[in-house]
């Protein structure tokens, strides 16, 4: 191998760049560690990357890589000068803090030379103070150029059967383990691979492959394992973490992002970059890399809301914030002390539906965003489930058809005890045509809480302003008063008036369930509202043509019913 000096490598990129039109176009966004540096991607190529039939640099298998990274906007630079064949001397300079600081994001394509301890230290550091690297092994026994160690041993830091991989134990030789991770000793092979989890960088994959590769064991359970084989109850084929102010991304086979070509101008049999999904998982490694850090990125969701709420399940909805959250979590409590994680959804959640809630309960509830285990949680609110409707004691009093059709109204009356929920309720209005058939329903939405004693008043067309002025009436605290804005109306059809629960359910008195005739111009009040022990009454011989309005009030006659 040839020194790597920094005059020559500076000629050689800007005579590379004359040669083949390489631009090297800078990024617009601003780089995430807390110093100013220009959007610069660094391979390795100091660590026998071209040992045996290997060729993972810049021009050669790695080349369309490097290209599809400039793509992204970012410039590609190469440490060190490893050259393809046998004898390979260990004689490029070694990487430190202060080279890898000038750069975005570092990926080390199977190395074949161990890294002294302090490459080890400025790599951990440089992770930590923000930067990205990309870790990239191969399977057990692949050591290419005979030395003893292959890319597994390497990143783990010890030889194979020095430790046991799979403790949670830390030891005084490890690499990647003080980032909370191991290579496992093993060789798997899968093509194609379709267990993938959700994550940023698998955005858009369905499927990867491990041509003979390794697999994770995470000591952190902060890690996140993204793609799995099946052929093995091993690891993770690939994880993601976060370190610090930086993150990391590891995956156990370098043949998955080899373009097939040789840095001599010659090619090979294999072309993995070119398969499956392999390709736009490795741009997707960059675009998370260059998403806000754990710190920076995530911020607690907002506008936490409720609605579809019946006996059982409600609706949330709240707006995402963060650009790089792994989740948001559903936190509930019925004390607003004691919350319990309901479910963990994946990014870019921003609705969910709650299930199996108990009825007429109130519930606190609060969503949080995480990243590893950085989390933020949005403001609590609370809500109430409905309650079963079980005695029927909704009532429908009064039926009016206005000489101004802007103020025709129908009322209910709640004569229980207790107030009624009638979020996520409609008033459903059936009509019949000549021939007994029934036209299609007119559903209205109803809201709010109807007090016990409380009237709900259904308007065709008017203000609850207007109503009150052209009834001459005040109504009262406990009215709940609707403009359905044209969608209830009162016609010569034989008309029937229900409240239904969300699950279409009616809750009002089973009475009302039947149709009323010749209400046209008509004021239709109803007397015996209260069941007054006649079961098989008709609903038609419990109403009166009345003389004059009682909105938001009951009649002297209907107060002679109330027990």
């Amino acid at each position: 191998m040839k020194k790597f000096f920094t005059v020559v490598v500076l000629f050689l990129v800007f005579l590379f760049a004359s040669c083949t039109k390489f631009n090297e176009v800078k990024s617009s966004k601003e780089f995430l560690m807390t110093r100013s540096i220009s959007q610069k991607v660094l391979f390795d190529n100091a660590h026998s990357q071209t040992a045996g039939n290997a060729d993972w640099t810049i021009r050669g298998g790695y080349s369309t890589l490097a290209d599809d990274i400039k793509l992204l906007g970012y410039t590609v630079e190469e440490w060190g000068n490893d050259e393809s064949g046998s004898g390979q001397i260990d004689d490029d300079a070694k990487i430190t803090y202060d080279v890898l600081k000038n750069y975005f994001a570092y990926i080390i394509p199977e190395p074949n030379i161990p890294f002294t301890k302090a490459e080890q230290d400025a790599i951990i550091q440089y992770i930590n103070d923000g930067g990205n690297v990309f870790f990239i092994s191969d399977h057990e026994g692949a050591d290419r150029n005979a030395d003893g160690w292959d890319a597994v041993e390497i990143f783990n830091g010890f030889k194979k059967g020095t430790h046991t991989i799979d403790s949670k134990n830390s030891y005084t030789d490890d690499f990647v383990g003080r980032l909370g991770f191991r290579y496992e000793e093993n060789n798997v092979y899968q093509a194609p691979v379709t267990d993938i989890r959700t994550h940023s960088i698998t955005t858009n994959v369905s499927q990867v492959a491990v041509w003979n590769g390794s697999t994770h064991y995470m000591i952190s359970n902060t890690i996140n394992g993204v793609v799995y084989t099946s052929t093995t109850s091993a690891g993770p084929y690939i994880i993601a973490g976060t370190y610090g102010k930086g993150k990391f991304v590891s995956c156990g086979d370098s043949s998955m992002f080899n373009d097939g070509t040789r840095g001599d101008g010659t090619t090979d049999k294999y072309s993995g970059y070119f398969e499956y999904d392999n390709r736009t998982f490795a741009s997707n490694v960059i675009r998370w890399f260059n998403q806000n850090s754990s710190s920076e990125g995530i911020n607690a969701p907002n506008n936490l809301t409720v609605s579809s709420i019946n006996t059982n399940s409600a609706k949330l909805m709240w707006s995402d914030n963060s650009q790089s959250e792994l989740g948001y979590r559903i936190y509930l409590s019925t004390d607003n002390v004691n919350f319990i994680k309901t479910v963990e959804l994946g990014e870019n959640a921003t609705s969910y539906t709650l299930n199996n809630l108990n009825s007429n309960t109130t519930y606190y509830i609060k969503v949080s965003v995480y990243y590893g285990n950085n989390e933020k949680e949005s403001s609590i609110i609370s809500f109430t489930t409905l309650q079963p409707f079980t005695n029927k004691k909704l009532y429908l009093t009064e039926v009016v058809d206005a000489y101004d059709y802007n103020y025709e109204y129908i009322e209910f009356y709640n004569n229980t005890s207790e107030s009624i929920n009638l979020n996520g309720c409609k008033l459903v209005l059936d009509r019949k045509r000549t021939d007994g058939t029934l036209y299609t329903p007119i559903e209205i939405s109803l809201s709010g809480i109807l007090k016990s004693k409380g009237f709900l008043i259904v308007a065709r067309n008017s203000s609850k302003k207007n109503f009150q002025n052209y009834f001459g009436v005040r109504l009262s605290k406990n009215t709940i008063f609707i403009n359905s804005n044209n969608k209830m109306y009162i016609n010569k059809s034989e008309q029937r008036f229900v409240i239904k629960d969300s699950n279409g359910s009616i809750i009002d008195d089973n009475k009302t369930s039947k149709f009323l005739t010749n209400v046209l111009n008509n004021i239709k009040v109803r007397n015996d509202f209260i069941n007054y022990g006649f079961e098989d009454i008709n609903i038609v011989d419990e109403w009166t043509d009345y003389y004059d309005t009682s909105a938001g009030y009951l009649t002297q006659e209907q107060l002679n019913f109330i027990q």
